[in-house]
């Protein structure tokens, strides 16, 4: 970088070639001249720097500045090495100084954003950062140090501004690509994600988290194979990761190809023991392989492992459901919500079990707990009002029918079970005589729109496709008629039922 700010570029030069012996001897002689004596000073400080050798390299920037107080390029230089040694506050007055002396320094701004930034001072850091490219437009690490603090203040189309201004200033900047990749996938922008991954492994082929990246944005796009010879390839790079054997069992799960799973963790485990998201991915594995006993003594392992991880808890509680021993399904659920309480699907899961106990009390009493920490959720809405109407408190059940309904007006199970519950209390015939508020007759209209959508959506095809085949198959018209009836009322009767099993 140019010097010539603070001294001729050929003044600078011929003093950087200096060997050690004859920079000393400058230095001690004392007809050397003061601006001399402070540019030598500085380079020492430089090189002490490319050494990673900080301390030193503050003590001769200190040196220089005693000689030459408004020396721009030592205070900035010398804000870097304290922000390198974690001494921030330092740093950002350091740059001021710089700054008080050179107002368009995009060094020192740089520098002051960096310090900014790790003291969490981010809208201050983003600041600093715009005055670095303001000066210098096409300052590349200043752009991607912008978009790293706009990320923290959770700014992340700004952020991705930053980072694709980065890259379009210097295209082979990898840690950009990277990051640029990993905002993007946070944004479920998957493909873009894995384009800026591909940047990666083009400049860097054996970048193994990149890989792994790339693997985990397949994954969400429901790319399995795809996500797995990603894994595969970091797995090469790395075997010792245990962590993405971890991945790579997860995704030949979700390939449904479980006893290879279960391999790729036990390479985990061999690779780091005590790892409680192994053993509890080995027990999900063996549970879908029906080794339920299996499956329990690893969650037991994944316990021991972390006490504080509600997830084996979990897994136990869905292995006593499949068993059957509801009571343990309970117990299990109640561990778990000991270490997560605000966790909604937990407190909807206890509720179901309590329902298959007949305990519709304390199911009820669950699934408040559940809206409590998510009351938008219009499944759980649905399943109280089954509950209440257990207990046969049918204006209770058909007030959460409503709220269910109210949050997503198209859910059919609800608008059924509301219907069905009209019917039993013998509520329907009133209303459909009119004899009913204004707004329990919309209420009703749309039921039974909803019934008539989801007839024509689910069974009508079913029905024209019998009918016409017994059309073809015996030529007549009442006959194919009469039988698409009968499937219809057959179909209407299978709702039926299937509201008084509930």
């Amino acid at each position: 970088m140019s010097q010539t700010d603070d001294f001729s570029e050929v003044d600078y030069q011929r003093y950087s070639m200096l060997m050690p012996e004859e920079r000393h001897r400058i230095l001690q002689d004392q007809e050397t001249p003061v601006a001399v004596r402070a540019l030598l000073f500085y380079q020492q400080g430089r090189s002490r720097a490319d050494e990673q050798m900080f301390e030193e390299a503050i003590a001769n920037y200190t040196k220089a500045l005693e000689l030459k107080p408004d020396y721009y390029r030592a205070w900035s230089d010398r804000g870097d090495a304290l922000k390198r040694l974690g001494r921030y506050e330092e740093a950002v007055a350091s740059c001021d100084r710089a700054l008080n002396i050179r107002p368009n320094g995009y060094s020192a701004w740089n520098h002051r954003g960096i310090a900014l930034h790790q003291l969490g001072r981010y809208e201050e850091a983003v600041a600093s950062y715009d005055r670095a490219v303001e000066n210098l437009p096409d300052f590349h690490t200043a752009w991607y140090n912008r978009g790293l603090s706009l990320e923290k203040l959770d700014r992340e189309q700004d952020a991705l501004t930053s980072y694709d201004n980065a890259v379009q200033i210097k295209p082979d900047q990898v840690q950009v690509w990277r990051s640029r990749g990993t905002l993007l996938h946070k944004l479920q922008r998957y493909s873009e994600a894995i384009a800026s991954y591909d940047q990666v492994l083009e400049r860097k082929p054996d970048d193994c988290k990149a890989w792994r990246k790339r693997g985990d944005a397949l994954r969400q796009m429901h790319r399995y194979e795809d996500a797995l010879s990603s894994y595969d390839t970091a797995i090469e790079l790395n075997p010792n990761d245990y962590s993405i054997w971890i991945d790579r069992g997860s995704t030949l799960f979700d390939l449904q190809r479980y006893s290879e799973g279960i391999k790729s963790l036990d390479r985990a485990l061999e690779l780091e023991p005590d790892a409680p998201i192994s053993w509890s991915f080995r027990a999900v594995g063996l549970a879908k392989l029906q080794r339920r006993e299996q499956a329990l003594a690893s969650c037991d392992r994944a316990i021991a492992a972390s006490p504080d991880d509600d997830f084996p808890w979990r897994i136990r509680a869905a292995l006593f459901r499949e068993l059957n021993q509801h009571e343990d399904e309970i117990t299990n659920c109640d561990r778990a919500i000991e270490l997560n309480l605000d966790d909604a699907a937990l407190w909807d899961h206890r509720a179901t079990a309590l329902t298959r106990l007949h305990r519709h009390e304390d199911a009820i009493a669950s699934y408040d707990k559940a809206l409590e920490f998510n009351p938008d959720d219009h499944k759980l809405w649905y399943k109280r009002g089954l509950a209440l109407r257990r207990l046969g408190r049918f204006e209770g059940a058909i007030a959460n029918f409503d709220q269910s309904l109210a949050l997503h007006p198209d859910f059919y199970p609800a608008t059924r079970s509301r219907l069905y519950t009209l019917l039993t209390s013998g509520q329907l015939f009133s209303h459909l005589l009119g004899n009913c508020s204004t707004l329990e007759r919309e209420q009703l209209r749309h039921d039974l729109s909803n019934v008539f959508n989801s007839f024509t959506k689910t069974k009508l095809p079913a029905m024209v496709a019998i009918g016409l085949v017994a059309l073809f198959s015996t030529h007549s018209q009442g006959i194919a008629l009469a039988i698409a009836v009968i499937f219809m009322v057959i179909a209407l009767w299978g709702d039926l039922i299937t509201e008084a099993e509930k």
